[in-house]
């Protein structure tokens, strides 16, 4: 269920530092176009917190983060 969420979020940093320097408004475009494209899943992960410790998505997200 969260596969692609986790795949388009490890992706999305390699695919920006592959593209041309854009205009930050391109760059906060594209992460809110990502972050839009998996609304559902973030909610249910800002409702049941246990998720993020059950597929050990906050330690992702703090590497992801930090990319």
């Amino acid at each position: 269920m969260f596969a692609p969420l986790i795949a388009d979020m490890e992706a999305h940093p390699e695919a920006l530092e592959a593209a041309p320097p854009a205009d930050p408004r391109v760059l906060l475009g594209a992460h809110f176009d990502l972050l839009t494209r998996h609304r559902d899943l973030i909610v249910a992960m800002v409702r049941d917190l246990s998720i993020l410790a059950e597929l050990d998505l906050a330690t992702r997200m703090f590497g992801w983060r930090h990319a």
